[in-house]
């Protein structure tokens, strides 16, 4: 979400990421622990703009929001909150959480400051998070590790996000396939690969991708480590598409956004697909 942000900023355009982690994941990689812990003690949270939007008291986005650097750009950011998780629990336990949740969303942004608003969510930490996630997003992108582990969680939360998608369109956009819609809009980004050529991983995703079948090369404990990963992958591509560009396991990126100046070369390829999908000139 921050490479993918610092590169819409320098096109540029105007972002707010909103960090939907409760563990504040992206949002302390661009804020020291003192900054964040100052921001929380102020109420600058998506946690107190909730809280306010709860209470029917008057919601001011401008108390709420923090602007940070990202590189050497500048960003709004909406991070989360220590008792972040509190206020979603009450959301979700109201009925029609999602529709309620997207309404709250709609209410507290004003979306007319911002050409893209990325969310930042943690998939894993407890799925009501990607369903409510789902009730807000038009597009998504979905980091996975080529391992058997994230594949196998991925797959389930893809599974998890079909049925609360069939609600969705059902309630929002009726006329629409929902498979349709996941293989048009839900795309899953290779991340973390190790960039030695005959690892297991490295050759997993050159194959899922079609860029490159051969197997010749290596063992029988990293073929059949590659055919387990294809059979996971393949599962997937039944429900989703895959960006064609993959983000290496490599010290430009592991350390962005600390090394300021430019999104590091090595994502190029993605950055210039990420275009694409959402319509921009290629530059």
């Amino acid at each position: 979400s921050l490479i993918l942000s610092y590169y819409l900023r320098t096109r540029p355009l105007n972002v707010l990421l909103v960090d939907m982690d409760p563990t504040a994941g992206a949002s302390l990689l661009l804020l020291s622990d003192e900054e964040y812990t100052k921001y929380v003690d102020e109420g600058r949270t998506l946690s107190r703009l909730m809280k306010r939007y709860l209470s029917r008291s008057e919601v001011d986005f401008d108390r709420g929001v923090v602007t940070t650097r990202i590189g050497d750009k500048y960003i709004d950011v909406l991070i989360p909150g220590d008792d972040f998780i509190d206020y979603v629990e009450k959301i979700w336990q109201t009925a029609s959480a999602g529709p309620r949740f997207r309404k709250m969303f709609n209410y507290i942004i004003p979306k007319n400051r911002y050409d893209y608003i990325i969310i930042d969510n943690a998939p894993f930490f407890d799925p009501r998070y990607t369903s409510l996630v789902l009730y807000i997003s038009d597009i998504f992108f979905v980091p996975l590790r080529p391992s058997l582990v994230d594949l196998k969680r991925t797959l389930t939360m893809i599974e998890k996000i079909r049925d609360e998608l069939e609600v969705v369109l059902e309630i929002y956009f009726p006329k629409l396939d929902v498979r349709k819609f996941m293989e048009e809009n839900i795309y899953a980004v290779f991340n973390l690969v190790p960039p030695g050529p005959k690892t297991a991983e490295h050759k997993f995703v050159k194959n899922c991708l079609n860029i490159d079948h051969s197997l010749v090369d290596v063992g029988a404990d990293t073929r059949r480590r590659v055919e387990n990963l294809l059979i996971l992958s393949n599962k997937l591509k039944t429900y989703i598409s895959f960006l064609n560009s993959y983000l290496k396991s490599l010290a430009p990126i592991e350390r962005f956004p600390t090394e300021v100046g430019k999104v590091p070369e090595i994502t190029e390829n993605y950055t210039r697909e990420v275009s694409k999908i959402l319509g921009l000139p290629i530059g």
